[in-house]
């Protein structure tokens, strides 16, 4: 792995991939000789091609995490593709009750005969069945507001799923899914840390007549045939309309953050974006090597603001290197002053700002983010994250910008 990993020091990359109006984002971590690879969010809205074409360059077989931060298809519709090439050891979902799931997908129009509609049901059975083998062990993070994060800890640098989740309970049935706290942070030894925030009260308000209709129906929606199934569907579908008018919006915004970060200071943090050929080194003295991924999650209020500090701390949301801005620069997901709340030395709006709806990013949210080194991933430019803590790694030839890993 060159000087750094012959040395003993640490080494990471990050990119946020070129798919246009969606997220697509991947991370290497080099230490001692080994790799860890992680992954967030793999889908797109903007034509396939752009998507298909950035994970046709992924030549690897493992990946060690994937954290997928909702269930919409432009964070997740590359997944099947991606599968075909390699296997998740860890895939970290965020936790919704049924009732949730069922009111995010009719939400969206979805029919329920639907194979979008099998995923919103049971992600575990459709995951397991669709993709055999090829998904290790499949994680639901429920939220613990307010709690600061206790170490789930590996001795294994490849993070082996069994030292991390023999701790946390399995649920539904299966042998391969389990359920952690937002408040269990994942270690790579005592050098790397994930955390993730899983703020459940931006989920749909509930709704009592709607969540009876779930509920009365959920023993035939689970295990039920597909045509029984199709009629529970249709009933729960006539309550939807009813509560909510065919033409409801979609409130479910609830989005699977993650923070990672080495546990110790980084000397030096270069960025690249590709399509302008343009490479920058900030300041030596900034040492921030965090990263905040926050999908479509939304900081639209100073009280959710605070339940992030709470449930992350200040002290790592002050090493925040790079933020990827929420929900593709919506403004609905965002407050006037939360850029100079985070300040980050970084911050990454992955949107297609040439498409007139859904108009991503608000010009009002680039804004806000002016003073802390705003940039556009889109269908041309793509941005590499390069962190290490070893100062003559920065004089050798740059490394291929097609792909991390």
């Amino acid at each position: 792995m060159g000087l750094m990993s012959e040395c003993g020091f640490l080494e990471y990359k990050v990119q946020f991939h070129s798919v246009g109006q969606g997220l697509f984002s991947t991370g290497e971590i080099d230490w001692k000789g080994e790799s860890f690879r992680f992954l967030y969010d793999c889908g797109t809205s903007s034509k396939r091609v752009f998507l298909n074409d950035q994970i046709s360059k992924i030549h690897i077989k493992t990946i060690d995490l994937a954290v997928i931060s909702h269930f919409d298809s432009d964070h997740t519709n590359g997944l099947e593709e991606l599968l075909k090439k390699v296997e998740i050891k860890v895939l970290l979902l965020p936790y919704m009750a049924l009732d949730q799931r069922l009111y995010a997908a009719m939400s969206k129009g979805l029919s329920s005969s639907s194979d979008k509609m099998k995923f919103y049901l049971d992600p575990c059975k459709y995951l397991n069945n669709k993709f055999p083998g090829k998904i290790k062990n499949i994680v639901f993070v429920t939220s613990d507001r307010g709690s600061q994060p206790n170490a789930i800890e590996t001795d294994d640098f490849s993070f082996d799923p069994i030292n991390v989740l023999g701790k946390v309970n399995k649920v539904g049935g299966y042998s391969n899914v389990f359920q952690i706290s937002d408040s269990d942070k994942l270690m790579l030894e005592e050098i790397f840390e994930f955390i993730t925030y899983n703020d459940e009260s931006l989920s749909a308000n509930k709704n009592k007549s709607f969540s009876n209709a779930v509920e009365k129906e959920m023993s035939v929606l689970l295990d039920g045939t597909a045509r029984t199934v199709e009629g529970s569907l249709k009933k729960i579908k006539a309550v939807y309309d009813r509560t909510f008018g065919s033409s409801g919006e979609n409130r479910n915004i609830i989005s699977l953050f993650l923070y990672c970060s080495p546990i110790d200071k980084i000397d030096n943090f270069i960025v690249h974006q590709s399509a302008s050929n343009y490479e920058s080194r900030l300041s030596k003295g900034d040492k921030k090597s965090g990263i905040l991924f926050t999908g479509d999650g939304s900081l639209s209020t100073k009280e959710q603001l605070q339940g992030l500090f709470d449930g992350i701390g200040e002290a790592r949301l002050a090493n925040l290197a790079c933020l990827q801005v929420m929900h593709h620069g919506a403004q609905n997901n965002w407050h006037k002053g939360v850029a100079g709340k985070l300040q980050p030395a970084v911050s990454v709006f992955s949107s297609d700002p040439k498409r007139k709806k859904p108009g991503h990013p608000s010009a009002e949210v680039v804004k806000d983010f002016l003073p802390f080194s705003p940039y556009q991933v889109d269908k041309e430019y793509d941005l590499v994250l390069e962190f290490n803590n070893y100062i003559e790694l920065l004089s050798r030839e740059l490394y291929d910008m097609k792909h991390v890993f």
